[in-house]
């Protein structure tokens, strides 16, 4: 498999194609287990007050009713290769994760937006959440 392909994969796939092994911070392509995504950190679930994430304070991340927000840094695999790694901010103290914008502008791309959906608990939440947060996939 090539990158082309690698990336064609991801973004032709569902999220319900995806085994989610949330507490873990891991996700594996059901139809090809050579492909995965995981957090480069503990998942937020299994944060504790000795764990770290980085807190992430632009006023479009901190107006939701819970002001907190933490980047976090997804690894995409092919096997024990790192092929890419996508930046996400969890909002709402965690409720929702979304790509981190480009930096001055409020635009992701649609391979960044591919894989917020993906690591989401639910589709609905998420696009609500990258909406009210004001971000346009370009």
């Amino acid at each position: 498999m090539n990158y082309t392909e690698y990336k064609e994969t991801i973004m032709t796939s569902k999220p319900d194609e995806w085994i989610a092994q949330r507490r873990l911070g891991t996700w594996v392509f059901k139809n090809d287990l050579m492909i995965s995504i995981a957090t480069e950190r503990k998942s937020l679930m299994e944060m504790d007050k000795n764990d770290f994430l980085a807190p992430y304070r632009e006023e479009w991340a901190t107006k939701f009713s819970d002001p907190r927000a933490y980047m976090q840094r997804y690894v995409l695999r092919y096997g024990i290769n790192a092929v890419d790694i996508i930046t996400m901010v969890a909002l709402d103290g965690g409720r929702a994760v979304v790509p981190l914008p480009k930096i001055g502008t409020m635009f992701i791309t649609a391979w960044q937006d591919k894989i917020g959906q993906i690591i989401s608990y639910s589709l609905r939440e998420y696009f609500e959440y990258r909406d009210k947060a004001g971000i346009t996939v370009k």
